[in-house]
């Protein structure tokens, strides 16, 4: 189970609307669209997926414009890529 930090909802110009969820477990922090965990049990300030997940690297651009490198949570697919 992972503790909520944030909850950032958003807009894109198309109309669609989701949150993003800033999450901590074990002194680390994660990232996560909830939109990706069918089964996830979200309180005020708990996350839990009910699935097997995965931390991968993602990078991102934060508010002051610059690019950073974090952990994006994600179910875990049964489908491994290979670098070819």
């Amino acid at each position: 189970m992972f503790k909520i930090i944030k909850k950032t909802d958003w807009v894109t110009s198309a109309g669609n609307t989701g949150s993003t969820l800033t999450l901590a477990y074990k002194g680390r922090v994660y990232s996560a669209d909830p939109s990706n965990f069918e089964a996830a049990i979200i309180t005020d300030t708990t996350f839990d997926p009910k699935e097997k997940c995965e931390a991968i690297k993602d990078t991102y651009v934060d508010k002051t414009g610059e690019t950073r490198t974090g952990l994006r949570l994600v179910p875990v697919s049964d489908i491994g890529l290979v670098d070819a």
